[in-house]
């Protein structure tokens, strides 16, 4: 009986340490927090500036299409999470702010918040979503607009850029 007891309680013991040792201890964690691209940070504009080509589409189905120098800027970067600027040129002459994050294997997602694109206010939208990869940005999104003339309209915007150096990759 003593011998059974003994049993049962140093194979319940040995079940708990093998399977306590699992997951657990001090370690460092394999994976960083930080994106594989080691961040977003800089101003993507580079040797060739930066472009933003947005597609207005009335409700109608007639599109014009607007092409800019455009320059993203990302002041501020705190792990995964960025947020800056988009400044477009003349035909567009517009700013924005952008706000969101960046995954490990560089795709990002943001929220463009810009109130008036030319004579329009926006009114739904805003959501972007692409890819940072060795200092170039690439991003698409959508915003819906109301104009000053009682128009409703879709814009769809792609932003691109690139950084004037590279960022160095993990190694």
């Amino acid at each position: 009986m003593i011998g059974r007891a003994f049993a049962r309680r140093s194979g319940t013991f040995l079940l708990a340490a093998i399977f306590g040792s699992c997951g657990g201890g001090s370690g460092s964690p394999s994976s960083s927090p930080y994106p594989s691209v080691e961040g977003v940070y800089g101003g993507y504009a580079g040797v060739n500036v930066g472009h933003a080509q947005q597609r207005w589409i009335a409700a109608d189905g007639t599109a014009a299409t607007l092409q800019c120098q455009a320059v993203t800027s990302i002041p501020i970067q705190n792990g995964a999470s960025f947020s800056g600027s988009v400044d477009r040129l003349a035909p567009c002459s517009s700013q924005a702010t952008i706000a969101g994050t960046v995954a490990t294997d560089g795709k990002i997602e943001f929220t463009l918040t810009q109130a008036r694109w030319g004579t329009c206010t926006a009114v739904g939208g805003g959501q972007y979503s692409g890819v940072v990869h060795l200092g170039s940005l690439l991003a698409d999104g959508t915003v819906s607009v109301r104009c000053d003339d009682g128009a409703t309209m879709t814009i769809e915007e792609q932003i691109t850029g690139s950084l004037p150096t590279p960022p160095a990759t993990p190694g």
